[in-house]
């Protein structure tokens, strides 16, 4: 029409955009101008994403989120009993569908199974798993750097410890060998001072027979010089 290529857009969808363009518009103007939606229509989808999930157990969010998307970012649908089994509650998948509307079930051969409601919501739910996927690695290399780190002081603490260990035998080694040495000298010197006892033991021994010797020789010269001049 004029040019302007006709667009399907869901109904429910767009609802949600103009009740959500309607609320940001503030009480001051009357109308959605194509400057709001400029503005905010870009956030819509992942702000009413984000407050629909805010509040219901973030590790449930994250397996839903895991298993209804695939890996290259597309819808998929699951069975709610293996939902369950992981660890979702039936109540938060009950409250998904009936209450927050980002989910939807139907029948397929004699199984019950959950999808999210509008392919729309995939790149939404898409980013907040790489986000979280990113984070997760993060926290890993974090994790593995601290360990890096915690091994290397372990290495320099070892280190450390092995170099104060040597200092420690080293200044024994070297107070043992002192006091070895120090036991040696006094051996020596305790050798010296007797040897010089004994040696001066044999000369006052030669001094005092040298000198009996010399009274002696001289008392017999006297007597024999005093007879003679008698």
């Amino acid at each position: 029409m004029d040019g302007i290529p006709e667009l399907d857009v869901d109904s429910a969808v767009l609802s949600l955009y103009l009740s959500r363009l309607f609320i940001k518009k503030g009480p001051d103007k009357s109308t959605i101008t194509a400057e709001l939606v400029d503005q905010f229509s870009s956030d819509i989808i992942k702000d009413f994403y984000e407050e629909a999930v805010q509040d219901l157990p973030a590790d449930e969010i994250e397996k839903i989120e895991d298993e209804l998307i695939t890996y290259d970012g597309r819808r998929n649908n699951v069975s709610r009993y293996d939902l369950v089994r992981d660890g979702v509650s039936k109540q938060v998948i009950k409250t998904l569908v009936d209450d927050r509307k980002l989910l939807r079930q139907f029948s397929y051969q004699d199984d019950i199974r959950v999808e999210f409601m509008h392919d729309i919501l995939c790149p939404i739910v898409d980013d907040r798993i790489n986000q979280r996927e990113a984070a997760r690695k993060q926290a890993e290399e974090q994790r593995a750097q601290e360990e890096r780190q915690r091994k290397m002081l372990e290495e320099e603490q070892r280190k450390r410890e092995e170099i104060e260990a040597q200092a420690r035998a080293d200044r024994e080694r070297m107070e043992e060998e002192a006091l070895e040495q120090k036991r040696k000298n006094k051996i020596r010197l305790t050798a010296v001072l007797s040897l010089l006892f004994l040696v001066g033991l044999v000369w006052l021994a030669l001094y005092f027979l040298t000198l009996r010797e010399f009274s002696e020789n001289h008392a017999a010269y006297t007597t024999h010089n005093g007879i003679a001049l008698v």
